[in-house]
């Protein structure tokens, strides 16, 4: 019997006899990766939609409308769908995220296409008054602002890269196609207002972003969980 073909793509779990596959391989070949899915509770892929109208949950419920007029590319991220905020009135708006404010991990597929200063790519509630956001500084940094607090670290560019965000309750990290380029105390936030995709809508700070995916889990994550995350955003966009 020739072996089955499948395309990791098209699916998002798979079960062989009742038990959950983390991975397939087909003749040597991974056709599929499972997400991490441990405190997951938002998720928002372009492979699920067809235009940018909304973001449409695929974990949860908070589903994000769109502010001006994002568009949607079946090609943009490595020949696969994607989104892209235009820097000056777009993006995606939802009230906060689930997320708790003394452990939160987000991880997205993206690129900033301009690098634009203090525009922010992902923000839950107003930042400038003690909520989280992740942008470009002006001395060409990544910088996770949380708390009214700046953390700087890397070097940003226009490529595209794996994000992972995360905080445990004493320590903000970032990294970068699995590089460590931020890794702080912080102190817990305390945010207000929307959650955002594309900028932070409360305070009108949009960035030119493109992006494929984003991850939303509850708690933070070790080395080892943000590793079987790249893994899986790498399998999944080719990034």
């Amino acid at each position: 019997m020739a072996p089955t073909s499948i395309d990791g793509n098209d699916i998002t779990g798979a079960t062989i006899d009742g038990q959950d596959v983390s991975e397939i391989t087909v003749d040597g070949q991974t056709v599929f990766t499972a997400i991490p899915d441990s405190g997951l509770v938002h998720r928002y892929s372009a492979k699920s939609q067809s235009d940018a109208t909304a973001l449409l949950d695929q974990q949860g419920s908070t589903d994000m409308s769109a502010v001006g007029a994002p568009t949607y590319s079946n090609s943009l991220i490595n020949g696969y769908p994607g989104f892209t905020t235009d820097g000056n009135d777009d993006a995606f708006s939802s009230g906060l995220w689930s997320i708790p404010n003394s452990g939160w991990t987000i991880a997205f597929v993206g690129r900033f296409a301009t690098e634009q200063d203090f525009k922010y790519a992902w923000a839950q509630g107003d930042v400038s008054s003690r909520g989280i956001g992740l942008a470009k500084a002006a001395d060409d940094q990544w910088i996770i602002v949380q708390d009214d607090t700046n953390h700087l670290g890397g070097t940003i560019d226009q490529n595209l890269h794996k994000y992972i965000a995360t905080y445990d309750g004493s320590n903000v990290l970032l990294e970068v196609d699995g590089s460590v380029v931020i890794n702080e105390s912080a102190t817990d936030p305390s945010p207000s207002g929307d959650a955002s995709i594309g900028g932070d809508v409360n305070q009108g700070r949009y960035q030119n972003l493109e992006f494929g995916e984003f991850l939303l889990y509850n708690s933070d994550k070790n080395s080892i969980e943000r590793s079987e995350i790249n893994d899986y955003l790498n399998r999944e966009w080719e990034v």
